[in-house]
Formats: structure tokens, sequence, C-alpha cells
């Protein structure tokens, strides 16, 4: 448990980078974070995004949300909420976008397209064509 709060921690805190996130780099406040958007602890002070790389290769990019109690809205899905088709290229990879009112949940298909279901009314979710 140890090494995992570790590494988890040291992927945090790495500078991330530019790259092609969703909302990194944008607003005031970190964008490297710290251990506590990896969790469901509050956001801390003047902290509003971080950038936590994944295994699988994805980054998981959370945002502060400040409406009543802080919390970590987090995506790892390296497209925005969408209804248009999103290619993939690892069949069986899952991810995730979370915002402060939607959900979608989606896997990379055999075919190479997003497939995702809507987590609540109104998410606008890609779907394989």
């Amino acid at each position: 448990m140890r090494i995992f709060v570790f590494v988890l921690l040291a992927a945090c805190t790495q500078d991330a980078g530019s790259g092609d996130d969703m909302g990194s780099g944008s607003g005031s406040g970190s964008d490297s974070g710290s251990a506590s958007c990896a969790t469901d602890s509050p956001c801390p002070p003047g902290e509003t995004s971080c950038l936590i790389p994944q295994a699988n290769g994805l980054v998981n990019s959370c945002q502060c949300i400040t409406t009543g109690d802080p919390w970590w809205a987090c995506s790892n899905c390296p497209f925005s909420e969408t209804s248009d088709p999103v290619t993939c290229a690892t069949a069986g990879i899952g991810c995730n976008i979370t915002t402060w009112e939607h959900d979608c949940f989606c896997t990379c298909t055999a075919s190479g397209y997003w497939d995702c279901m809507k987590g609540t009314v109104g998410s606008v979710c890609p779907t394989a064509p």
C-alpha cells in the first residue's frame, strides 16, 4: 500500500507538460496536482486542476468543482462530451468523463470507435457507428 501511495503521489506532483488534455493549463492554481485530487478529498485552497498519468497511457485530468463543497471531477477520455463518433486505437481500454453534472462511461471497441454509456440524463456521449 505504501508503494502505491508513493507512486501515486510522485505521478501527481510531476509536471505533466503541454498536451492535448482537457482543461489543463487554464485558470489559476496548479495543473500538476497533489495526491488529494486522486481521492475523494476536497480540493485544497488555491488548487484548481491536476493531471494524473495512468498506466494505460491515458491522463486523468481533474478540475476542482466549487459548486457546494469543493470536489474533484476527473476525466481520462482523450475527448470531451460529444455526440460525434470518436476513433480509438486500443480495443478494450476504458475511460470516463465526469463533469459537474454529466458522466460518460466509455470503452474502445474492436471496430476502432469509443462506445459510451450515459451516466446521467442529459449526458452527451459518443457511440460507435
